[in-house]
């Protein structure tokens, strides 16, 4: 059978067999390597770049040149090399913000001074353990039935100290000695970022985290995308879940490793992300999800043991998921609600999580409301030529000088540039309009002096690569921003009018997700991303989501607060409304102020 020889950006290289005819992309998403596919094969994105080796036509023995991943078919034994461009593998995060609360987790750990009988005196000694436990404030009843073969061992080591570690009213693990250490993990499977947050649950501090590209996106870079690719086969479902779980398996074994905790410590994963990305990690059929009225497999919370998904940690640990609130507002948003702390104000907020699913909850004259808007991957460099995620090298940011013409832009890291990220994206497309190089309505002047015509396309150029290699905002590119932005912004001003208010009423704003928090403020407003209020009414809160997660971890109070959470928020379906269309259209518009 053909090979596929593939070079990893690790160095690595490995051998793949393929069927005939199949695309390079397709071989390699049946062996779960990451390739960046945003438009999931359809040839739009332009992200699955590989290195083609053939041995043709050199002297050197083969010749090399770059092609899509997505176009190019499999016929006969070829090597290829996945660059670095092309996996993206690691992402900025910003934390996000926590409030203070206090410190109860779901487990306890409790080191007890008593004198043990003889150690096969089994049922007695742990009769002991239960009544000095109670005496201790814990109404604990048993020892979880699968740990008694581990008792023994335990009572016939220790002397006058032993650790019971508990939940609910379950002993869950027995040590000898005095040991404190309970440790839990809070994830967010984002729909192009997943973290992964290592918490000390005595404490309540954050020991370390990781926050990686979720490797669903070599399937689709947005959610339509990804169900759509889920729907077309039965097996596919299987393949996501598979992907994902490993991932955060692969991402837990390294803070675990890195941190030097004993993997029997961590007791408690709580997870969060948006409905089909919940649906996926369970392996939970998605299918109401593509059709009205939008359903999900099914409703509210979910505790179950982590053995079942993700090993090397404690054998009795639990996984934690607080409900979804629509077939469009997952749990992540509940955890933003929690950690934003919206259910306690009764000011009127208006809340948005942005992203390639953006959502959008109003809390108004003490009711909650709240609608989910497509806004796709190109805020975070999908569908954009010389997009790219927030990565070192991206342009995250741009100047224009008004008399000059002069295009000043700082990157991440201060390296050389190697491609736009969101924000340095809608920074460079305000600038352009506010200098006339970009009309309101998004088309390009092709008589502006920084105007040129590349591959017969208005474009204009940003910055150089080291390579020489030109980086441009084409007319294709701001269309798909225009898109974007029209979806976030239609989605706000629709949730206003449809509770018949407007911006004037609103007390604050926040923003959430790491996207919104690294976008310039000025631009956001201008272009329309973010509202147009007051800065003192703006709140950049980060990554909400991630940090509702870790108070789900840290309290097990605020479990039972998502539960009335979600009964209180009225979804909105924007599609169903007459009046969203011509909002979406006015929408698209690039500064609110005018239009033409």
């Amino acid at each position: 059978m053909a090979r596929l020889l593939v070079k990893k950006v690790d160095g690595e290289t490995i051998e793949l067999e393929f069927k005939q005819g199949e695309s390079i992309l397709s071989c390699l998403q049946r062996n779960s390597i990451y390739l960046n596919a945003v438009c999931n094969g359809q040839g739009k994105c332009l992200k699955c770049k590989v290195k083609l080796q053939t041995e043709k036509q050199s002297l050197s023995g083969y010749e090399e040149k770059t092609v899509l991943a997505c176009q190019t078919k499999l016929f006969e034994d070829t090597q290829i090399e996945i660059p670095f461009s092309s996996t993206s593998p690691t992402m900025r995060i910003m934390v996000g913000y926590e409030p203070p609360i206090p410190l109860n987790p779901p487990i306890k750990k409790r080191t007890l001074k008593l004198l043990l009988d003889n150690f096969k005196e089994r049922k007695r000694n742990e009769r002991k353990i239960l009544a000095e436990l109670n005496k201790n404030g814990l109404n604990v009843i048993e020892f979880n039935p699968s740990i008694r073969d581990t008792l023994l061992p335990v009572f016939s080591v220790c002397e006058n100290l032993v650790t019971a570690t508990v939940r609910g009213k379950q002993i869950i693990h027995l040590e000898k000695g005095e040991n404190h250490e309970a440790y839990g993990a809070a994830v967010d499977i984002g729909t192009t970022q997943l973290s992964v947050f290592l918490v000390n649950l005595q404490t309540g501090s954050i020991l370390d985290f990781i926050s990686e590209v979720n490797r669903q996106t070599m399937f689709g870079g947005d959610v339509i995308t990804r169900l759509s690719y889920i729907l077309s086969n039965p097996n596919n479902l299987t393949r996501l879940k598979k992907i994902t779980v490993d991932q955060i398996q692969r991402m837990l074994n390294t803070l675990i490793k890195n941190n030097r905790i004993n993997p029997h410590h961590l007791y408690e994963i709580v997870i969060v992300g948006n409905t089909l990305m919940t649906h996926i990690f369970y392996g939970e059929d998605p299918s109401g999800l593509a059709k009205y009225p939008y359903k999900p497999a099914a409703t509210g919370s979910k505790e179950i043991y982590a053995k079942r998904y993700i090993l090397n940690i404690n054998p009795l640990a639990k996984i934690y998921t607080p409900p979804n609130i629509s077939g469009y507002i997952g749990a992540d948003i509940t955890a933003d609600i929690l950690s934003s702390e919206l259910y306690k104000s009764d000011k009127n907020i208006l809340l948005m999580d942005i992203g390639t699913n953006t959502e959008v909850i109003l809390k108004y004259n003490r009711e909650f409301y709240g609608c989910s808007t497509p806004s796709g991957p190109a805020l975070e460099g999908g569908h954009i030529k010389y997009g790219m995620r927030a990565d070192k090298g991206a342009i995250e940011a741009v100047y224009i000088d008004p008399e000059t013409l002069n295009i000043n832009y700082k990157t991440i890291g201060d390296l050389e540039p190697v491609g736009l990220c969101g924000s340095g994206i809608i920074d460079a497309i305000v600038e352009l309009v506010k200098i006339g190089a970009v009309k309101n309505d998004g088309s390009i002047d092709d008589g502006h002096k920084l105007v040129t015509k590349l591959n017969s396309e208005n474009s204009i150029i940003i910055a150089n690569k080291i390579n020489g290699e030109k980086i441009t905002l084409s007319q294709q590119d701001i269309r798909e921003i225009q898109k974007a932005k029209a979806a976030i912004q239609a989605g706000y001003i629709t949730l206003l009018k449809y509770v018949e208010t407007d911006l004037e009423q609103i007390d604050e704003v926040i923003i959430a997700g790491s996207f919104g928090f690294h976008i310039n403020p000025d631009s956001g407003r201008f272009i329309g991303i973010i509202p147009p209020v007051d800065d003192l009414k703006l709140k950049f809160m980060g990554n909400l989501a991630a940090s509702g997660a870790r108070i789900l971890l840290k309290n097990i109070e605020s479990r039972e607060i998502c539960e009335r959470i979600i009964e209180r928020v009225k979804y909105v379906e924007l599609g169903g409304l007459k009046y969203f269309q011509d909002i979406w259209i006015n929408s698209l518009y690039l500064s609110r102020n005018k239009r033409g």
